[in-house]
């Protein structure tokens, strides 16, 4: 009974990492597609501020997910 319960644990330990690992991947490139538009923005002498602040706020939401997610 013990050992069903504990493999129970660790297999929904292990399913929270690797939704942790997906989401802070998924943030780090939001982050990263944001900054490039920024810029490409930037360099066009257009308004990046709804990209800077929307895309930053979701990738850094998406990768706080992911720790607490992976730490937790």
């Amino acid at each position: 009974m013990d050992s069903v319960l504990i493999n129970d644990k660790k297999a929904a330990n292990e399913r929270r990492r690797k939704r942790g690992l997906l989401s802070a991947g998924l943030g780090a490139a939001v982050l990263g597609v944001g900054f490039l538009t920024q810029y490409i923005l930037y360099r066009n002498d257009l308004s990046f501020d709804a990209v800077m602040y929307s895309l930053t706020l979701l990738g850094i939401g998406l990768i706080f997910y992911a720790a607490v997610q992976f730490f937790s």
